[in-house]
Protein backbone atom coordinates (compact mmCIF):
# COMPACT_ATOMS: atom_id res chain seq x y z
CA UNK A 1 0.00 0.00 0.00
CA UNK A 2 2.64 2.09 0.55
CA UNK A 3 4.34 2.20 -2.61
CA UNK A 4 1.15 2.33 -4.55
CA UNK A 5 0.02 5.75 -2.08
CA UNK A 6 3.76 6.94 -3.02
CA UNK A 7 3.08 6.65 -6.59
CA UNK A 8 0.12 8.01 -6.40
CA UNK A 9 0.45 10.93 -4.05
CA UNK A 10 3.27 12.13 -7.25
CA UNK A 11 0.24 11.80 -10.22
CA UNK A 12 0.28 8.18 -11.09
CA UNK A 13 -2.68 5.84 -11.62
CA UNK A 14 -1.86 2.96 -9.20
CA UNK A 15 -3.90 -0.72 -9.09
CA UNK A 16 -3.34 -2.27 -6.25
CA UNK A 17 -4.15 -5.69 -6.39
CA UNK A 18 -4.66 -7.11 -2.66
CA UNK A 19 -5.59 -11.04 -2.93
CA UNK A 20 -7.29 -11.46 0.98
CA UNK A 21 -10.34 -9.46 1.03
CA UNK A 22 -9.12 -6.89 3.14
CA UNK A 23 -6.07 -4.20 2.61
CA UNK A 24 -2.98 -4.30 4.92
CA UNK A 25 -1.67 -7.41 5.09
CA UNK A 26 0.57 -9.11 7.90
CA UNK A 27 0.13 -4.96 9.77
CA UNK A 28 -3.61 -6.35 10.61
CA UNK A 29 -1.94 -8.80 13.00
CA UNK A 30 0.29 -6.18 14.58
CA UNK A 31 -1.24 -3.88 17.62
CA UNK A 32 2.15 -2.39 19.11
CA UNK A 33 6.13 -2.21 18.20
CA UNK A 34 9.10 -2.62 20.37
CA UNK A 35 8.82 1.42 20.83
CA UNK A 36 5.56 2.23 22.18
CA UNK A 37 3.95 2.71 18.51
CA UNK A 38 0.04 2.28 17.75
CA UNK A 39 0.27 -0.13 14.56
CA UNK A 40 -3.24 0.00 14.00
CA UNK A 41 -3.66 3.74 14.29
CA UNK A 42 -1.16 3.67 11.58
CA UNK A 43 -2.86 0.87 9.38
CA UNK A 44 -6.22 2.51 9.41
CA UNK A 45 -4.66 6.05 8.34
CA UNK A 46 -3.29 4.64 5.75
CA UNK A 47 -6.05 2.55 4.24
CA UNK A 48 -8.24 5.83 4.69
CA UNK A 49 -5.73 7.49 2.43
CA UNK A 50 -5.57 4.72 -0.54
CA UNK A 51 -9.41 4.49 -0.46
CA UNK A 52 -10.04 8.12 -0.66
CA UNK A 53 -7.13 8.26 -3.53
CA UNK A 54 -9.02 8.58 -6.66
CA UNK A 55 -5.70 8.21 -8.42
CA UNK A 56 -5.25 4.41 -7.12
CA UNK A 57 -7.77 1.63 -7.86
CA UNK A 58 -7.96 -1.30 -5.16
CA UNK A 59 -9.00 -4.74 -6.22
CA UNK A 60 -9.72 -7.06 -2.87
CA UNK A 61 -9.83 -10.77 -3.18
CA UNK A 62 -8.27 -10.76 -6.37
CA UNK A 63 -6.40 -13.37 -8.05
CA UNK A 64 -3.73 -12.20 -11.05
CA UNK A 65 -3.99 -14.70 -13.97
CA UNK A 66 -1.24 -13.54 -16.52
CA UNK A 67 1.01 -10.84 -16.56
CA UNK A 68 2.38 -10.19 -20.39
CA UNK A 69 5.02 -7.58 -21.91
CA UNK A 70 8.04 -5.32 -21.06
CA UNK A 71 8.76 -1.84 -19.28
CA UNK A 72 6.34 0.63 -20.10
CA UNK A 73 3.98 -2.29 -22.14
CA UNK A 74 2.42 -4.35 -18.94
CA UNK A 75 -0.43 -6.25 -19.26
CA UNK A 76 -1.74 -7.80 -16.64
CA UNK A 77 -4.92 -10.06 -16.19
CA UNK A 78 -7.04 -10.29 -12.73
CA UNK A 79 -10.00 -12.00 -11.74
CA UNK A 80 -11.96 -11.21 -9.53
CA UNK A 81 -15.26 -11.87 -7.76
CA UNK A 82 -17.69 -14.48 -9.73
CA UNK A 83 -14.82 -15.06 -12.14
CA UNK A 84 -14.81 -11.48 -13.54
CA UNK A 85 -12.17 -10.84 -15.44
CA UNK A 86 -10.85 -7.31 -16.46
CA UNK A 87 -7.07 -6.79 -18.56
CA UNK A 88 -5.24 -3.60 -17.60
CA UNK A 89 -2.08 -1.92 -19.16
CA UNK A 90 0.38 -0.44 -17.15
CA UNK A 91 3.88 0.53 -17.08
CA UNK A 92 5.52 -0.86 -14.24
CA UNK A 93 5.36 -3.90 -11.58
CA UNK A 94 5.76 -3.76 -7.70
CA UNK A 95 5.78 -7.25 -6.13
CA UNK A 96 4.64 -6.57 -1.96
CA UNK A 97 2.98 -10.27 -2.41
CA UNK A 98 4.01 -10.37 1.87
CA UNK A 99 5.50 -13.39 3.65
CA UNK A 100 3.31 -15.36 6.70
CA UNK A 101 3.99 -16.38 10.27
CA UNK A 102 5.34 -19.91 10.54
CA UNK A 103 2.53 -22.31 11.91
CA UNK A 104 4.54 -24.72 14.31
CA UNK A 105 4.01 -28.03 14.81
CA UNK A 106 6.74 -28.70 17.80
CA UNK A 107 6.52 -28.25 21.56
CA UNK A 108 3.01 -29.59 21.30
CA UNK A 109 1.18 -26.31 19.48
CA UNK A 110 -2.09 -27.32 18.60
CA UNK A 111 -2.00 -30.01 21.00
CA UNK A 112 -2.25 -27.95 24.02
CA UNK A 113 -4.41 -24.65 24.57
CA UNK A 114 -1.72 -23.21 26.87
CA UNK A 115 1.08 -23.14 23.99
CA UNK A 116 0.54 -20.38 22.08
CA UNK A 117 2.51 -18.11 19.45
CA UNK A 118 4.22 -14.58 20.12
CA UNK A 119 0.91 -13.19 17.74
CA UNK A 120 -1.26 -14.80 19.74
CA UNK A 121 -0.09 -13.50 23.26
CA UNK A 122 -0.03 -10.09 21.04
CA UNK A 123 -3.65 -10.52 20.24
CA UNK A 124 -4.26 -11.63 23.89
CA UNK A 125 -2.34 -8.85 25.78
CA UNK A 126 -4.42 -5.90 23.88
CA UNK A 127 -7.35 -7.57 24.49
CA UNK A 128 -6.15 -7.68 28.23
CA UNK A 129 -7.27 -11.80 28.44
CA UNK A 130 -7.65 -12.51 32.05
CA UNK A 131 -5.62 -15.59 31.46
CA UNK A 132 -2.90 -14.12 30.34
CA UNK A 133 -2.65 -10.78 32.26
CA UNK A 134 -2.72 -13.27 35.74
CA UNK A 135 -0.04 -15.53 34.71
CA UNK A 136 2.50 -16.73 37.59
CA UNK A 137 5.11 -17.96 35.17
CA UNK A 138 5.46 -17.68 31.05
CA UNK A 139 8.16 -19.22 28.97
CA UNK A 140 9.40 -17.81 25.54
CA UNK A 141 10.48 -20.42 23.04
CA UNK A 142 13.18 -18.57 20.32
CA UNK A 143 14.20 -19.45 16.62
CA UNK A 144 10.95 -22.00 16.12
CA UNK A 145 10.99 -22.41 12.29
CA UNK A 146 13.58 -20.89 11.92
CA UNK A 147 17.81 -21.02 11.80
CA UNK A 148 16.93 -24.84 11.29
CA UNK A 149 17.90 -27.00 8.14
CA UNK A 150 14.09 -25.82 6.72
CA UNK A 151 14.79 -22.23 7.35
CA UNK A 152 18.58 -22.00 7.96
CA UNK A 153 18.18 -17.82 7.82
CA UNK A 154 17.11 -15.45 10.81
CA UNK A 155 13.22 -13.95 10.83
CA UNK A 156 14.98 -10.63 12.65
CA UNK A 157 11.82 -10.02 14.39
CA UNK A 158 11.63 -12.53 16.60
CA UNK A 159 13.67 -11.76 19.65
CA UNK A 160 12.33 -7.84 19.60
CA UNK A 161 8.91 -9.57 19.45
CA UNK A 162 9.69 -11.20 22.79
CA UNK A 163 11.13 -8.49 24.47
CA UNK A 164 8.30 -6.16 23.11
CA UNK A 165 5.59 -8.66 24.89
CA UNK A 166 8.06 -9.60 28.29
CA UNK A 167 7.98 -5.85 28.89
CA UNK A 168 3.93 -5.67 27.79
CA UNK A 169 3.57 -8.40 30.29
CA UNK A 170 5.79 -7.12 33.49
CA UNK A 171 3.60 -4.13 32.82
CA UNK A 172 0.42 -5.66 33.44
CA UNK A 173 1.47 -8.25 36.13
CA UNK A 174 5.12 -6.77 37.50
CA UNK A 175 5.62 -10.17 39.52
CA UNK A 176 5.23 -12.12 36.95
CA UNK A 177 8.53 -14.73 36.23
CA UNK A 178 9.29 -15.03 32.61
CA UNK A 179 12.38 -17.12 31.27
CA UNK A 180 13.40 -16.66 27.68
CA UNK A 181 15.06 -19.78 26.27
CA UNK A 182 17.48 -18.65 23.00
CA UNK A 183 19.88 -19.38 20.83
CA UNK A 184 21.22 -15.97 19.99
CA UNK A 185 19.53 -12.86 21.01
CA UNK A 186 19.44 -10.28 17.78
CA UNK A 187 17.75 -7.17 18.45
CA UNK A 188 18.93 -5.35 15.71
CA UNK A 189 20.32 -1.71 15.51
CA UNK A 190 19.19 0.45 18.66
CA UNK A 191 16.58 -2.50 20.16
CA UNK A 192 19.66 -3.62 21.80
CA UNK A 193 18.37 -1.04 24.51
CA UNK A 194 14.84 -2.74 24.83
CA UNK A 195 16.68 -6.20 25.59
CA UNK A 196 19.46 -4.38 28.58
CA UNK A 197 15.76 -3.12 29.78
CA UNK A 198 14.55 -6.49 29.73
CA UNK A 199 17.22 -7.99 31.72
CA UNK A 200 17.16 -5.56 34.40
CA UNK A 201 13.57 -5.44 34.79
CA UNK A 202 13.70 -9.38 35.69
CA UNK A 203 13.58 -11.35 32.68
CA UNK A 204 15.75 -14.59 32.76
CA UNK A 205 17.33 -15.29 29.25
CA UNK A 206 18.54 -18.87 29.11
CA UNK A 207 20.48 -20.19 26.56
CA UNK A 208 20.31 -23.61 24.41
CA UNK A 209 22.02 -24.75 21.92
CA UNK A 210 21.16 -26.29 18.60
CA UNK A 211 21.83 -29.92 19.29
CA UNK A 212 20.15 -29.45 23.01
CA UNK A 213 17.03 -27.62 22.20
CA UNK A 214 14.46 -27.49 25.55
CA UNK A 215 12.16 -30.05 25.41
CA UNK A 216 8.38 -29.32 26.39
CA UNK A 217 5.82 -32.33 27.74
CA UNK A 218 2.36 -32.18 29.52
CA UNK A 219 2.80 -33.98 32.23
CA UNK A 220 -0.49 -34.74 34.09
CA UNK A 221 -2.38 -31.37 32.90
CA UNK A 222 1.14 -29.79 34.06
CA UNK A 223 3.35 -28.32 31.78
CA UNK A 224 7.13 -29.29 31.83
CA UNK A 225 10.24 -27.65 30.27
CA UNK A 226 13.39 -29.24 30.11
CA UNK A 227 16.83 -27.18 28.82
CA UNK A 228 20.16 -27.74 29.64
CA UNK A 229 21.54 -24.49 31.82
CA UNK A 230 25.21 -23.76 30.30
CA UNK A 231 26.17 -21.90 32.95
CA UNK A 232 25.47 -24.31 35.81
CA UNK A 233 26.26 -27.10 33.54
CA UNK A 234 23.21 -28.80 34.08
CA UNK A 235 19.50 -29.69 33.40
CA UNK A 236 16.91 -27.45 34.62
CA UNK A 237 13.20 -27.48 34.85
CA UNK A 238 10.24 -25.05 34.75
CA UNK A 239 6.82 -25.10 35.07
CA UNK A 240 5.22 -22.96 33.33
CA UNK A 241 1.10 -21.16 32.96
CA UNK A 242 1.71 -20.30 29.02
CA UNK A 243 4.13 -21.43 26.37
CA UNK A 244 5.04 -19.10 23.71
CA UNK A 245 6.85 -19.80 20.82
CA UNK A 246 8.43 -17.15 19.08
CA UNK A 247 7.73 -17.92 15.00
CA UNK A 248 9.79 -17.13 12.08
CA UNK A 249 8.94 -15.91 8.78
CA UNK A 250 8.54 -18.20 6.17
CA UNK A 251 7.69 -16.37 2.07
CA UNK A 252 4.62 -16.83 0.16
CA UNK A 253 4.26 -19.44 -1.86
CA UNK A 254 4.90 -17.05 -5.15
CA UNK A 255 6.17 -19.51 -8.00
CA UNK A 256 3.77 -18.20 -10.40
CA UNK A 257 4.19 -14.60 -9.97
CA UNK A 258 7.78 -15.27 -10.25
CA UNK A 259 7.24 -17.14 -13.28
CA UNK A 260 4.67 -14.82 -14.89
CA UNK A 261 7.07 -12.03 -14.38
CA UNK A 262 10.37 -13.52 -14.88
CA UNK A 263 11.90 -13.23 -12.09
CA UNK A 264 13.91 -15.30 -9.78
CA UNK A 265 14.09 -16.45 -6.00
CA UNK A 266 16.65 -16.76 -3.80
CA UNK A 267 17.41 -20.72 -2.56
CA UNK A 268 15.08 -19.25 0.49
CA UNK A 269 12.17 -19.20 -1.52
CA UNK A 270 12.22 -14.91 -1.17
CA UNK A 271 12.28 -12.81 -4.75
CA UNK A 272 15.98 -12.01 -5.52
CA UNK A 273 17.03 -8.41 -6.15
CA UNK A 274 19.26 -7.33 -8.82
CA UNK A 275 22.38 -6.60 -6.66
CA UNK A 276 21.76 -6.04 -3.21
CA UNK A 277 24.28 -2.84 -2.77
CA UNK A 278 23.86 -1.51 -6.23
CA UNK A 279 20.02 -1.94 -7.16
CA UNK A 280 18.41 -3.21 -3.57
CA UNK A 281 14.92 -2.61 -5.05
CA UNK A 282 15.31 -3.51 -8.57
CA UNK A 283 14.76 -6.68 -10.60
CA UNK A 284 16.99 -7.52 -13.29
CA UNK A 285 14.16 -7.41 -15.59
CA UNK A 286 13.39 -4.05 -15.96
CA UNK A 287 10.14 -1.80 -14.73
CA UNK A 288 9.30 -4.85 -12.14
CA UNK A 289 10.32 -3.29 -8.11
CA UNK A 290 10.22 -5.51 -4.77
CA UNK A 291 9.33 -4.10 -1.35
CA UNK A 292 8.67 -5.60 1.63
CA UNK A 293 8.61 -9.43 3.29
CA UNK A 294 8.39 -10.07 -0.24
CA UNK A 295 12.34 -9.48 -0.53
CA UNK A 296 12.88 -10.50 3.05
CA UNK A 297 12.10 -10.59 6.62
CA UNK A 298 12.33 -7.27 8.03
CA UNK A 299 10.81 -4.64 10.44
CA UNK A 300 7.67 -2.42 9.53
CA UNK A 301 10.08 0.28 9.28
CA UNK A 302 12.24 -1.23 7.00
CA UNK A 303 9.39 -1.83 4.79
CA UNK A 304 7.92 0.92 4.84
CA UNK A 305 11.38 2.59 3.68
CA UNK A 306 12.31 -0.42 1.06
CA UNK A 307 8.37 0.48 -0.31
CA UNK A 308 9.20 4.03 -0.80
CA UNK A 309 12.30 3.29 -2.69
CA UNK A 310 10.99 1.30 -5.20
CA UNK A 311 8.14 3.60 -5.51
CA UNK A 312 10.78 6.50 -6.23
CA UNK A 313 12.72 4.13 -8.13
CA UNK A 314 9.43 3.03 -10.35
CA UNK A 315 9.00 7.41 -10.75
CA UNK A 316 12.34 7.87 -12.43
CA UNK A 317 10.83 5.47 -15.69
CA UNK A 318 7.27 6.57 -14.99
CA UNK A 319 8.00 10.38 -15.37
CA UNK A 320 10.37 10.19 -18.39
CA UNK A 321 8.34 10.56 -22.15
CA UNK A 322 10.81 8.06 -23.52
CA UNK A 323 12.47 4.95 -22.09
CA UNK A 324 15.69 4.33 -23.82
CA UNK A 325 17.11 0.72 -24.45
CA UNK A 326 20.85 -0.48 -24.72
CA UNK A 327 22.58 0.91 -27.51
CA UNK A 328 24.49 -2.17 -28.23
CA UNK A 329 21.51 -4.80 -28.04
CA UNK A 330 21.45 -7.86 -30.39
CA UNK A 331 19.34 -7.64 -33.86
CA UNK A 332 18.72 -10.65 -36.65
CA UNK A 333 19.93 -11.32 -39.93
CA UNK A 334 16.61 -12.46 -41.76
CA UNK A 335 18.43 -13.72 -44.58
CA UNK A 336 20.82 -16.10 -42.09
CA UNK A 337 18.53 -16.88 -39.36
CA UNK A 338 16.76 -20.55 -39.62
CA UNK A 339 14.90 -20.66 -36.73
CA UNK A 340 16.27 -23.01 -34.80
CA UNK A 341 15.35 -21.39 -31.05
CA UNK A 342 19.04 -22.02 -29.76
CA UNK A 343 19.06 -18.03 -28.69
CA UNK A 344 15.48 -18.01 -27.39
CA UNK A 345 16.62 -20.70 -25.06
CA UNK A 346 19.80 -19.47 -23.56
CA UNK A 347 18.68 -15.88 -23.61
CA UNK A 348 19.06 -14.71 -19.68
CA UNK A 349 16.61 -11.79 -20.19
CA UNK A 350 13.91 -13.41 -22.54
CA UNK A 351 14.15 -11.43 -25.07
CA UNK A 352 14.27 -13.46 -27.96
CA UNK A 353 11.30 -15.11 -29.46
CA UNK A 354 10.47 -17.01 -32.40
CA UNK A 355 8.14 -16.06 -35.12
CA UNK A 356 6.75 -17.27 -38.00
CA UNK A 357 7.06 -14.65 -41.22
CA UNK A 358 6.61 -15.72 -44.92
CA UNK A 359 6.13 -19.43 -43.83
CA UNK A 360 9.12 -19.37 -42.37
CA UNK A 361 11.17 -19.81 -38.82
CA UNK A 362 13.24 -16.09 -37.70
CA UNK A 363 14.20 -15.17 -34.23
CA UNK A 364 12.64 -11.83 -33.39
CA UNK A 365 14.54 -9.30 -30.55
CA UNK A 366 12.48 -7.44 -28.17
CA UNK A 367 15.12 -3.93 -27.85
CA UNK A 368 13.07 -2.61 -24.70
CA UNK A 369 14.37 -6.39 -22.86
CA UNK A 370 17.55 -6.52 -24.63
CA UNK A 371 20.37 -6.10 -22.05
CA UNK A 372 23.25 -6.70 -25.09
CA UNK A 373 24.92 -9.19 -23.50
CA UNK A 374 26.34 -11.49 -25.92
CA UNK A 375 25.39 -14.60 -25.37
CA UNK A 376 23.01 -15.08 -28.35
CA UNK A 377 25.80 -13.71 -30.97
CA UNK A 378 28.08 -16.35 -29.64
CA UNK A 379 25.77 -19.63 -29.64
CA UNK A 380 24.12 -18.79 -33.07
CA UNK A 381 25.25 -21.71 -35.19
CA UNK A 382 24.16 -19.72 -38.61
CA UNK A 383 26.31 -16.05 -37.59
CA UNK A 384 22.44 -14.34 -37.86
CA UNK A 385 22.73 -13.09 -34.51
CA UNK A 386 25.02 -9.96 -34.33
CA UNK A 387 25.15 -7.13 -31.75
CA UNK A 388 25.96 -3.44 -32.28
CA UNK A 389 28.76 -1.79 -31.62
CA UNK A 390 29.93 -5.39 -31.21
CA UNK A 391 29.64 -6.68 -34.71
CA UNK A 392 31.47 -9.34 -36.17
CA UNK A 393 32.79 -6.80 -39.14
CA UNK A 394 34.05 -4.41 -35.94
CA UNK A 395 35.78 -7.17 -33.99
CA UNK A 396 37.99 -8.72 -37.11
CA UNK A 397 38.83 -5.12 -37.69
CA UNK A 398 40.02 -4.76 -34.87
CA UNK A 399 41.75 -8.20 -34.56
CA UNK A 400 43.33 -7.24 -37.80
CA UNK A 401 44.28 -3.86 -36.46
CA UNK A 402 46.45 -5.77 -33.62
CA UNK A 403 48.29 -7.44 -35.69
CA UNK A 404 49.88 -4.59 -37.66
Amino acid sequence: MISSLSLAQQGFEVFLIERDNELGGNLRYIYYTLEGDNVQNLLKSIIKEVKDNKLIHAFTGAKIESVSGFIGNYETTIILERGKRKKYKHGIVVVATGAQEYRPHEYLYGQDERVITQSELEEKLVKSDPKIINLKSVVMIQCVGSRDNGHPYCSRRCCSQAIKNSLKILEENPKAKIYVLYRDIRTYGFKEDFYSKARESGVMFIRYSDDKKPLLQNNNGSLNIATFEPVLQKNIEIHPDVVVLSTGIVPNNDNGIAKMLKVPLNSDGYFLEAHVKLRPVDFATEGIFIAGLAHSPKFISEAICQAEAAAARASTILASEKYHAEATISHVDKDLCVGCGLCSSLCPYEAIEIVAEDGKRRSKVNEALCKGCGTCVAACPSGAMDQYGFTKRQIMSMIEAMKE
